[in-house]
């Protein structure tokens, strides 16, 4: 406490008139040389680490009494030159040498700039290593930049990726979740799409497996309606134009509605929709998903008409004066 309490008052006064920081140096070695010979030195900080220590005002060249030191708004005085910090292997903490005194109102202006240190009123230096503080020369005063405070970085949480959807055999991942597997297709257990059965074979919606497809009966004609299954939606024919007549319903319905519908040709079902189609001769545009039942029409007997007649919109029609037909 003594040791510190002299160096307190000694140091004040002595920060750049030459005669005076020599007496101070000299008393520093002497205090040195006598306190290494006592029991208690071992207990004793470095000299240079209680000279940093000390709360150190700063002054002009030739100051003649304490009254003459001051603070400097922004920074803090410590002895030394500016050494040490977060960079101090950067060119002696990042140091800077200009040729004139203006370095505090480059440190001002400078972001960047962490301290400075003026000599003799013909050089000056600046510092960029963060942290940095004087090394205890008592030759120099370090003129340390108080930082703001800054909140320390919090780690940004990053949302968990989603667990892959695993859906049951004859599903596939939609938007909504698990969606069951149209119709001549298949999937299974934890699928990423369904797979098409293999031409010609066809399965019902909720395949599970390839051995859930098979090979399509002949239709009966008994009863003069039946439908061929293609794989698509239903387009082309005699007539492709609105998509071969498509006609959309917001049910499941549209089997009826064809078998019911002489114009019907062929129709399409959904899980909650299903289209009509009236263009002859349509057929499956082979997208998967869909499947085109095609209406198998009978086929009508040729009209052979009685001599006297020919074959008109209506049937058998009587031929006029002028004209005769075989």
């Amino acid at each position: 406490a003594w040791l510190k309490f002299y160096l307190r008052q000694n140091q004040r006064s002595v920060m750049r008139d030459t005669t005076l920081e020599k007496m101070a140096v000299q008393s520093v070695k002497r205090i040195s040389t006598v306190w290494k010979e006592l029991t208690l030195a071992p207990h004793v900080p470095n000299l240079s680490s209680v000279l940093q220590e000390l709360p150190v005002k700063t002054n002009v060249s030739g100051a003649t009494s304490e009254d003459e030191c001051y603070e400097v708004e922004g920074y803090v005085a410590t002895v030394g030159a500016c050494r040490g910090g977060e960079a101090p292997e950067d060119s002696y903490a990042g140091l800077e040498n200009f040729k004139d005194t203006l370095c505090k109102e480059r440190c001002d202006t400078d972001d960047s700039c962490t301290g400075y240190l003026v000599k003799d009123n013909a050089w000056c230096e600046t510092y960029s290593s963060v942290g940095n503080t004087g090394d205890g020369n008592t030759e120099f005063t370090c003129m340390v930049k108080i930082l703001p405070e800054t909140e320390p970085e919090t780690e940004t949480e990053t949302e968990p990726e989603p667990e892959p959807v695993i859906c049951e055999a004859g599903y596939y991942p939609g938007e909504d979740g698990c969606t069951i597997c149209e119709e001549n297709t298949y999937s299974l257990e934890g699928a990423d799409s369904c797979t098409p059965c293999p031409q010609p074979l066809i399965s019902a919606a909720g395949a599970t497996s390839e051995d859930q497809c098979y090979e399509q009966e002949e239709p009966d004609l008994s009863d003069g309606i039946a439908y061929e299954a293609t794989v698509g939606a239903c387009r082309g024919g005699e007539t492709p134009e609105n998509n071969a007549g498509l006609e959309l319903f917001y049910d499941t319905d549209c089997k009826a509605r064809c078998d019911a519908d002489e114009s019907c040709t062929g129709y399409v079902t959904g899980n909650t929709w299903c289209e009509t189609y009236s263009s002859v001769g349509n057929f499956g545009d082979g997208r998967a998903e869909y499947t085109c039942m095609v209406k198998i029409l009978p086929e009508t007997e040729p009209v052979i008409c009685e001599a006297g007649y020919y074959l008109g919109e209506d049937g058998c029609t009587p031929w006029r004066r002028w004209l005769y037909y075989l």
